[in-house]
């Protein structure tokens, strides 16, 4: 695939919340932290989202059309957070999500304190759910009162190269 990553912006966010057609939608992409309903000004919520050029990314097909939108955040602790994933709605069922998944993974791994993924998902959300099983995440104890799943992966179980698609 020829798909690559580069930095988004807030116009790609706002093309991101057009593919979210309801408020289940948003919070399955966004989690329980996004207000609801989410603001109309795109600015705050790329602010809201913590958006910037060096945790946001866009995935592009060769013409350069957004194909796809992740977040990835190292923490001190090693952990690298793979966040707000998602596809737009003409391109799934092409393995997108996963080259998302991979090449967003490939990036966090270079983090020179990164030792895990983690991410959360709703149990509903099961084509992610069945994505991210497939890429080398568990789930980890319920976090109580938590609505979502915390997955891990540890970097040296995860996927090495895009040849894993």
């Amino acid at each position: 695939m020829d798909h690559r990553l580069r930095p988004a912006t807030p116009q790609d966010l706002k093309t991101v919340l057009g593919w979210l057609p309801t408020r289940d939608a948003v919070r399955l992409w966004g989690g329980a932290r996004l207000p609801d309903p989410l603001p109309e000004d795109v600015l705050e919520v790329w602010t809201g989202i913590k958006g910037d050029a060096e945790h946001c990314f866009a995935l592009v097909d060769p013409e350069g059309r957004l194909a796809g939108f992740g977040q990835a955040f190292p923490r001190e602790s090693g952990t690298v957070f793979l966040a707000r994933l998602a596809i737009a709605p003409e391109c799934r069922g092409r393995g997108l999500g996963r080259l998302l998944c991979l090449l967003l993974m490939e990036r966090a791994a270079a983090h020179p304190q990164a030792r895990e993924f983690a991410l959360k998902v709703y149990p509903e959300n099961t084509p992610a759910l069945r994505l991210y099983r497939s890429l080398g995440f568990q789930e980890c104890p319920a976090e109580p009162g938590s609505a979502s799943l915390l997955m891990k992966c540890p970097i040296a179980e995860a996927p090495r190269s895009l040849s894993k698609l």
